[in-house]
């Protein structure tokens, strides 16, 4: 099968996966369509030079660039063009088969982003090594963060996957459970640690379960953390 087109983004990093663009990587995943990232991608380099410019204007990463040329950039839309053009049963899937289904899968794709992926970047990325610790924002999206995984906890009472609720009968996990759970990837593997996952069982069970997917289970794969670090010092 030939590659559907490229992904530039960055690559290369053990374990780590671009956030923006692991919803795309996913989508690609679980449709069964190549999705090629060429190598050596240096953030603040390679798009910056004409050629990239010439097709990215604004240089940001995710940026995909299709076999015929389409040009999409944003990581969800990406993931949502790739879902689009899958065969038509699993495009229903993910994207949803009705207006009712298709809104509800943009509703959680957005609040992934807005409410998961937000406040957890200052909790996670000098934990990952990568930013400055600051006591501030740290007490602010602590409890931000806190309060989404409470809804999200109480949302999934009774199902299996996100889409449940408005499926009538329908099973199988949709683009809603593929943006949710990929925004939870990073939190699992250095802040929600063995205390706090107690409180989220069905969270727990349930993101378990799309670590399960059989196209998911290497993209996925992590090691839980037992007891988050509070300081960078602890």
């Amino acid at each position: 099968m030939a590659p559907i087109g490229s992904l530039h983004t960055l690559s290369g990093i053990p374990n780590i996966i671009h956030p923006k663009s692991r919803l795309a990587i996913s989508t690609a995943a679980v449709t069964n369509q190549e999705l090629t990232v060429p190598p050596g991608f240096e953030f603040g380099k390679t798009n910056r030079t004409p050629e990239f410019l010439s097709k990215f204007p604004q240089g940001k990463i995710p940026s995909f660039e299709s076999s015929d040329g389409v040009l999409v950039t944003e990581g969800n839309a990406i993931a949502y063009y790739i879902a689009d053009i899958a065969a038509a049963p699993v495009r229903e899937q993910l994207l949803g088969g009705n207006a009712v289904e298709r809104a509800k899968v943009q509703q959680w794709v957005h609040w992934a982003t807005l409410h998961l992926s937000v406040p957890s970047e200052t909790l996670l990325r000098w934990r990952f090594g990568f930013g400055v610790y600051d006591e501030k924002a740290e007490a602010e999206k602590g409890p931000e963060f806190k309060k989404a995984l409470d809804y999200l906890e109480d949302q999934l009472k009774g199902r299996m996957w996100l889409l449940d609720d408005v499926r009538e009968g329908k099973e199988g996990f949709s683009m809603a459970d593929l943006a949710v759970s990929g925004a939870l990837v990073a939190p699992f593997v250095v802040y929600i640690d063995e205390d706090m996952r107690k409180g989220y069982p069905n969270v727990v069970d349930w993101f378990k379960r799309m670590q399960g997917v059989e196209e998911l289970k290497t993209l996925m794969k992590l090691d839980f953390v037992e007891k988050r670090k509070e300081r960078p010092d602890a």
